[in-house]
């Protein structure tokens, strides 16, 4: 097995990359879009739930989430502390992506 398909296999089994992993996964797979990926900020999104408020809001898979409520997003564990807190109590929460080197905000609504 090739150090990329490994690479994708775990992706695939984490559901979201960080950093450099995340850096090296997306020129294995999307080498058209490299330039987006000039620095290791944000968290690459590898998929999203049909119907659920992330696809409803406009995100999708390659999308680099680099903040939320404002935020800066250096790390999956960052994500999971706004999941942890909207299950708790849900609030509509905004996220900034890049997308194509462009940036644009959703809004995740419960």
């Amino acid at each position: 097995m090739k150090k990329s398909e490994l690479r994708e296999r775990s992706a695939n089994d984490l559901g979201t990359l960080e950093g450099e992993l995340a850096r090296d996964l997306w020129k294995a797979r999307f080498t058209n879009f490299t330039n987006q990926l000039d620095d290791t900020a944000g968290v690459l999104v590898i998929g999203v739930q049909p119907g659920f408020p992330a696809d409803v809001a406009g995100l999708s898979r390659g999308d680099i989430i680099t903040k939320i409520n404002r935020r800066p997003v250096d790390s999956l564990a960052t994500i999971q502390a706004v999941h942890t807190a909207y299950i708790a109590k849900p609030v509509p929460v905004l996220v900034e992506a890049r997308r194509n080197r462009e940036v644009a905000l959703y809004v995740l609504k419960p």
